[in-house]
């Protein structure tokens, strides 16, 4: 279908985002992620988002990391945006 063309729409794929948060930081606000976002807090999935260009939050859980001595947080973020049919559009 055309609507469902790689070349028409444009990249299609898996991301990759890595940063380190003070553990101050207690809540994200994601503006969008399409279409499938796995949010991992010091290596533990703290979300899953389904849902194209829609907002979303996440919580942090409030235990600091071990490996960074506890003032930070990794944050790492996967974004998904390959045509699943079970995904909606």
């Amino acid at each position: 279908e055309k609507c469902c063309d790689p070349v028409a729409v444009g990249r299609r794929g898996v991301a990759a985002y890595r940063t380190f948060l003070p553990v101050e930081v207690a809540l994200l606000h994601f503006q969008a992620c399409s279409m499938y976002c796995a949010v991992y807090a010091d290596r533990h999935l703290v979300a899953e988002h389904i849902g194209g260009y829609t907002p979303f939050w996440v919580e942090l859980p409030a235990a600091p990391s071990v490996r960074s001595g506890g003032r930070e947080v990794e944050l790492l973020v996967l974004a998904d945006n390959r045509f699943m049919q079970e995904w909606p559009v």
